[in-house]
């Protein structure tokens, strides 16, 4: 196998194939595409914000109307760091005139349901096996003892009634009659344990 730089690439019907990698094994990127797996914390949000800025800009190089897909797997994680996430496809989408694509396997889970909310209508999608859950939301700042559990239950009360209002939102954009109410209801099912999901009950619901 020959490795000098000026057999890597040859231009074949216009585009640049390595000769490096057996050409059945070549094929073009259709989209740019961004990989969202694991906990979702103050790293990962640090992370993935490099990773999405990037995808972002390099996208144009694709035809207008291509999507940013970006693959989620995740159990969620902190909410802060979710909405931090959410916020930021949907600034970059509106940036960028770019549109979202949201791609579920596994787990969509806590944090991780509220960002596949970020996807452009149509763009939210979850596979055949995976499983989705919206649970209530905890703030997880320390405070002094003295006014830990008064501040902690205020703090988790207001994410929680902005997560129910927020995905209230994505889903009657969806077409579906759901109101902030009715989602803060799915969260706080089953004494507060919330409530888990197979990929169509969340399509019926508009998730």
């Amino acid at each position: 196998v020959v490795t000098e730089d000026r057999f890597a690439y040859h231009k074949i019907n216009g585009r640049n194939v390595n000769l490096l990698v057996p050409v059945g094994y070549n094929h073009e990127v259709e989209s740019p595409e961004v990989i969202l797996e694991g906990h979702i914390d103050e790293t990962k949000f640090a992370t993935i914000l490099v990773d999405l800025k990037r995808s972002f800009k390099n996208a144009s190089s694709f035809k207008k109307d291509t999507p940013v897909v970006i693959k989620l797997h995740s159990f969620g994680g902190k909410s802060h760091s979710g909405r931090g996430i959410f916020d930021t496809i949907k600034n970059l989408s509106k940036k960028y005139e770019r549109p979202v694509q949201i791609e579920a396997f596994g787990p969509v889970m806590s944090a991780a349901a509220l960002i596949i909310q970020a996807a452009n209508i149509g763009g939210r999608k979850m596979s055949e096996n995976s499983w989705m859950l919206i649970h209530p939301t905890q703030a997880a700042y320390s405070r002094d003892a003295v006014n830990a559990n008064k501040y902690n239950a205020t703090m988790d009360e207001l994410l929680m009634q902005q997560y129910a209002d927020m995905v209230a939102k994505r889903v009657k954009m969806s077409g579906k009659e759901s109101t902030k109410e009715d989602i803060y209801k799915i969260m706080t099912a089953n004494n507060n344990v919330g409530t888990y999901m197979t990929a169509d009950e969340a399509l019926n619901l508009g998730l």
